[in-house]
């Protein structure tokens, strides 16, 4: 039998907030209760000083699901009924409301360019929830992801510096588009505070949630299973050092790319048959290819068809398995880029 539910396993969001940075971000394990955490607070936030919130996903679709059970798990909180004991709490559109006010609003990230003449004078809480995507979702990144949501922020925040933005996801992936924007490499410690950026990552365990998971007989069926590592140990599911390599010393420089922002060299070992994906640039190589004309510089070509250039000798190296990747970060990028030309 599972042991009783106390408030201990619960995530407390305070934490994370207590650093007042624009962007707090928590990443860590499944069903620990950090969107539960977010919903709350923006409830709080504006019964009792007004504040409204944004409540941010990536695609309409995944906004759809999400407004079906939004209030459903809240609607018992103990504390908030013990506070506000007649509250109303509904949704209609994409608009939510509280005691028949306005107190938030859904957005996608997709949609939100025509956002850009509105006014939120009131936002300040915007919460982006599952912004890391995981492999069952068909639902990828957007390309520009990371300009995407800091246009949103600016269309909200306005000349005000009041906003703040909560990242939630669970623990997929280390190597997503704001890790490796952020330039944010694996840490050990539970916070990690980008104070020059008022970026603060927390990586969320719990142990004493983790401990009543693996007694449920949930927890049970999946002990010792990947699922298991993912979704209450707290490791990446998607981060594994397949594929991870340094490249050899034989190893001769063969082409430049550059894809959303970010330049990677690509290098091949003639006598063991690899190619290798690295931070290294040569800037001398005349081999230099940009993906889309945002990235277009001088000396690149741009290139829609890989057919005949050396960007086709990476496609072809990953689909024979023989293409190694410098660190997590750069096997995410690459792979991502790589989805252009693989389907």
């Amino acid at each position: 039998m599972a042991k009783e539910l106390t408030k201990d396993i619960w995530y407390d969001i305070n934490r994370l907030l207590s650093f007042k940075a624009l962007i707090s971000v928590v990443v860590g394990m499944r069903g620990g209760g950090k969107t539960y955490g977010a919903k709350k607070r923006c409830i709080i936030d504006f019964k009792e000083k007004g504040q409204q919130f944004v409540w941010l996903r990536r695609y309409d679709s995944e906004l759809f699901e999400a407004k079906k059970t939004f209030f459903n798990a809240i609607r018992n909180d103990p504390d908030l009924n013990r506070k506000y004991p007649d509250m109303k709490l509904h949704i209609i559109g994409n608009k939510v409301y509280i005691d028949d006010e306005v107190a938030g609003y859904f957005i996608a990230l997709t949609l939100a360019h025509k956002f850009k003449s509105s006014d939120f004078p009131l936002v300040v809480n915007i919460v982006y929830d599952e912004f890391i995507p995981d492999d069952s979702s068909r639902l990828g990144y957007l390309r520009s992801e990371v300009t995407a949501l800091y246009n949103l922020i600016e269309t909200i925040q306005r000349q005000r510096d009041t906003t703040r933005v909560i990242m939630i996801a669970n623990a997929i992936s280390f190597g997503n588009p704001y890790f490796i924007a952020w330039r944010v490499k694996p840490f050990r410690q539970e916070f990690l505070h980008l104070k020059s950026m008022s970026i603060v990552i927390q990586m969320y365990y719990n142990e004493a949630f983790a401990n009543y998971k693996q007694d449920t007989r949930f927890g049970k069926l999946t002990a010792g299973t990947e699922y298991s590592q993912f979704a209450i140990m707290n490791k990446f599911a998607d981060d594994n050092d397949v594929f991870i390599g340094n490249r050899t010393e034989y190893a001769k420089y063969r082409c430049t790319v550059k894809y959303e922002g970010e330049t990677y060299g690509f290098w091949i070992d003639f006598n063991e048959g690899l190619i290798f994906a690295s931070s290294k640039v040569d800037p001398s190589c005349p081999h230099s290819y940009t993906l889309s004309q945002k990235d277009h510089d001088i000396n690149y070509l741009l290139v829609k068809n890989v057919k005949g250039t050396y960007v086709n000798e990476i496609v072809e190296g990953y689909k024979l398995g023989i293409l190694r990747f410098e660190s997590i970060m750069i096997k995410s990028r690459v792979l991502e880029m790589l989805t252009l030309f693989i389907r």
